[in-house]
């Protein structure tokens, strides 16, 4: 059986709601769209009805997803709940149903399938790096060659697809 985990994005385009699938997704996420009038309503109903599963990730699939996000430069953008829907997707082998372009990117670089919602999701992914727009230095959030700001790039990107 194909799972799919799906991240705070997915609550807010009405997912679970408009799909008979089953998915996946963590107490964290949970937490993050409970503010939302009416939405923890929905989600009881959707875990009474057997059509949403919420539980946590091993820790062990938790560092994953963690290292995985250092490797692509992604773990400074990613909240606690990005990382926890990461490490459920790693440890269940799902997609990863999500809009957020940081979390693809680190879900890329873990080796999970991202599904987008509402966009087109992100042409490639990568790793990021810092780069200096004056002289073209890398690296550093400062330039150390002229004292510029550093920009973020995708460096030693793939296309999606």
């Amino acid at each position: 059986m194909a799972f799919r985990v799906i991240d705070a994005g997915a609550f807010y385009a009405g997912l679970p709601a408009s799909s008979e699938e089953i998915h996946h997704t963590t107490p964290q996420v949970i937490s993050e769209v409970s503010h939302v009038k009416g939405r923890h309503g929905i989600t009881d109903a959707l875990v009474d009805a057997g059509r949403l599963v919420v539980r946590d990730p091993p820790e062990g699939a938790v560092r994953a997803a963690r290292e995985a996000a250092r490797s692509t430069g992604d773990l400074g953008s990613l909240s606690g709940a990005d990382l926890s829907v990461l490490g459920l997707a790693v440890h269940l082998g799902a997609d990863l149903v999500t809009d957020d372009y940081a979390l693809s990117n680190a879900a890329a670089g873990a080796g999970v399938r991202t599904i987008p919602v509402m966009t087109r999701g992100p042409g490639r992914t990568g790793r990021w790096e810092y780069y200096c727009p004056t002289c073209g230095t890398s690296g550093g959030t400062e330039c150390k060659r002229c004292g510029g700001p550093m920009r973020r790039r995708l460096a030693g990107g793939r296309n999606r697809g």
